[in-house]
This record gives C-alpha cells, structure tokens and sequence, in this order.
C-alpha cells in the first residue's frame, strides 16, 4: 500500500508542475490555458488524497487504538 501511495503522489506531483507541456501548446478552457487547469486539478487531487491519509491514519480522540 505505501508503495502506491507514494507513487500516486510523484504522479499528481509530476502533473502540477507544467514542465512538461510543450510551448507551442495554446489550448484555452474557460479562459485559462491546458496547463493551468491540469496543475489545479492535480493540486486539488494532492490535497483531498493528503487529507484522506490523514484521516484514515489518526488515533482516535481518546487515545486508544480502533478495533
């Protein structure tokens, strides 16, 4: 399972950063080029699967572990 998690995360990682997007590319989409979307969805798609890891993995409020 950790394997996948971190590679998961060097993926979405990969894909916020827009180096890899040739210069010559000049799709627009609701007023924003390819790449500015692509870099906000995947940022979106690093935060919600942080947050699902963090809550999956925390102890309980009391203290104890879940049975």
């Amino acid at each position: 399972m950790k394997i996948k998690l971190v590679l998961t995360y060097l993926l979405l990682l990969a894909a916020v950063i827009p180096w890899y997007w040739p210069a010559d590319v000049n799709l627009i989409y609701f007023g924003f080029p390819l790449w500015a979307l692509v870099s906000l969805a995947a940022g979106l798609a690093v935060s919600i699967l942080t947050a699902f890891v963090l809550m999956a993995h925390r102890p309980d409020a009391d203290g104890g572990e879940e049975d």
